[in-house]
């Protein structure tokens, strides 16, 4: 094995090692509770080209894990599932990380729109887009871990 081959591997190496880790541990809790009703080791995406990229191109995701959307600010946000080949839960959360809204069981694949006024598939009036422009973060796990889990509106997104 020639220098340059072994100096090409050592970069390399080091690329990958000091790459940033974006993954942090979160849990769902009751409001007022505890005890936590799962933990979490959440991707998180809070850029433009992260946000854009979410768990597309994916073929598994582990029960435990998923993605963390990190908005700038609080408005209506909703998603979709382009290119993203795991069934997922989508759950919308405002500003203070309460849950306001979840998306259970989307199909892999949907250029539909996924969002709290969009739940029924028409589109929305003015009044729900109000209701639901305080949207900061999307946490997206497996299709069913929020019914496992027993994740419902009013929990709280934690870090831990």
């Amino acid at each position: 094995m020639s220098i340059k081959t072994i100096s090409v591997a050592i970069l390399a190496f080091a690329l990958v090692a000091c790459k940033p880790d974006n993954t942090k541990n979160y849990a769902f809790k009751s409001a007022g509770a505890k005890d936590v009703k799962v933990a979490l080791r959440l991707e998180v995406a809070n850029n433009h080209s992260a946000r854009m990229k979410g768990l597309s191109h994916r073929h598994e995701l582990p029960d435990g894990t998923g993605m963390l959307f990190v908005f700038d600010e609080p408005d209506y946000y909703a998603m979709w599932m382009k290119d993203t080949f795991i069934p997922l839960d989508i759950i919308f959360l405002n500003n203070d990380k309460v849950v306001t809204y979840i998306a259970a069981d989307r199909p892999i694949n949907n250029l539909a729109t996924i969002a709290p006024c969009h739940a029924d598939g028409r589109e929305p009036d003015d009044a729900c887009i109000m209701k639901n422009s305080d949207i900061r973060y999307v946490v997206e796990i497996p299709a069913g871990a929020a019914a496992k889990h027993g994740i419902i509106p009013g929990d709280i997104l934690v870090g831990m």
